[in-house]
């Protein structure tokens, strides 16, 4: 006998807030094609393009709001929305320090004891909380106790995801005593060979729907923005500035920020649109370059969003099965889930 389940998504920010809510077909039986599937999430895109009218739900307009409050994406399956059975939790890693340096840049290696690229301790801090109320949320799911068939733990293989998912876990299963932690392991790949969760990863065919649909549109941005771009590179020191590099720039600065490293000349206005501002516009930009249609959006995040329907699907079909897992966690960055929130 087929059980009716319920799949739901819920959408919350890094203070635990409730962002939105959708749910799949009252008590149907999973039997969704990818393309009926892809619709759930639709209704709870993150950041949606500006023709989605259709939207049931709008989380989060703009990127600097989706900066501001960094989502926790949980999605579960219940009998008839009663109980929980299975929970995928895609998590962004929090802060952290400059990825790089620029010419112009008031930072030295000295002011970033930790190295480029490293989780801040405050963005652990708020993972390890994660980790807590994961735990008392969901406490059928998560004993107290870690076990391997129970959970999986897959993250992007960079330093900043891969300790926000240690520290997450901290706060799942906390340490008996100072020197006794429970030792969990946490899977990935090469980022060249991660075509799950890495959303810049290498793909011929995206590459090739990329130039066929947004080339222009790129070369059409430079040739708007190119005197922007010109003041860039004399405040910036970075040569041959593009959208691309642009957007590079304001993620380090965003960091510098953070180690209370500013630039007044960001502040500066442009017309009615200060330097930031600007910035932040080509940051919008470029997101929906990347990610803006369907067809690039499935290529960068298709398959992605099929693993986890086919997690739904396994765990539909042996929910008393101990080999199953019940909780699976990725720790991914903010490309990945933008891109899987554009499919």
């Amino acid at each position: 006998m087929e059980r009716a389940l319920t799949v739901e998504m819920l959408v919350q920010n890094e203070n635990f807030e409730r962002l939105g809510m959708v749910h799949s077909r009252k008590c149907s039986n999973f039997t969704y094609s990818f393309e009926e599937f892809v619709e759930i999430f639709k209704n709870a895109t993150l950041y949606p393009l500006k023709n989605r009218h259709h939207l049931s739900l709008r989380m989060v307009s703009t990127m600097g709001n989706f900066a501001k409050s960094m989502p926790l994406v949980l999605i579960w399956i219940r009998f008839c929305g009663v109980e929980t059975i299975l929970l995928q939790v895609l998590k962004s890693h929090g802060h952290t320090t400059p990825i790089a340096n620029y010419p112009t840049s008031q930072l030295s290696p000295g002011h970033i004891p930790l190295g480029y690229g490293q989780l801040t301790m405050s963005a652990c801090a708020s993972a390890f909380n994660y980790g807590k109320q994961l735990k008392t949320a969901y406490p059928r799911l998560i004993d107290n106790q870690y076990r391997s068939s129970e959970i999986s733990v897959r993250s992007l293989a960079t330093d900043a995801a891969l300790t926000s998912a240690t520290c997450l876990l901290q706060g799942i299963f906390p340490a008996k005593n100072p020197t006794v932690w429970y030792p969990i392991p946490v899977y990935s790949v090469s980022l060249e060979r991660d075509f799950l969760l890495n959303a810049d990863a290498n793909c011929p065919n995206y590459k090739k729907v990329f130039n066929a649909e947004s080339k222009r549109a790129v070369q059409a941005v430079n040739e708007r923005y190119k005197n922007f771009y010109a003041e860039l590179k004399k405040l910036t020191g970075i040569k041959n500035m593009n959208i691309k590099k642009a957007v590079k720039f304001l993620n380090i600065y965003k960091q510098e920020e953070l180690l209370n490293f500013e630039h007044q000349w960001m502040n500066r206005k442009r017309g009615n649109t200060t330097i930031r501002e600007m910035l932040e516009d080509l940051e919008k930009i470029n997101f929906n370059l990347k990610f803006g249609s369907f067809k690039k959006a499935k290529l960068k995040s298709g398959y992605f969003l099929g693993k986890i329907m086919e997690n739904i699907k396994q765990k539909s079909l042996h929910i008393h099965d101990a080999s199953e897992p019940s909780v699976y966690i990725y720790s991914v960055n903010k490309q990945t889930l933008i891109s899987m929130m554009h499919v």
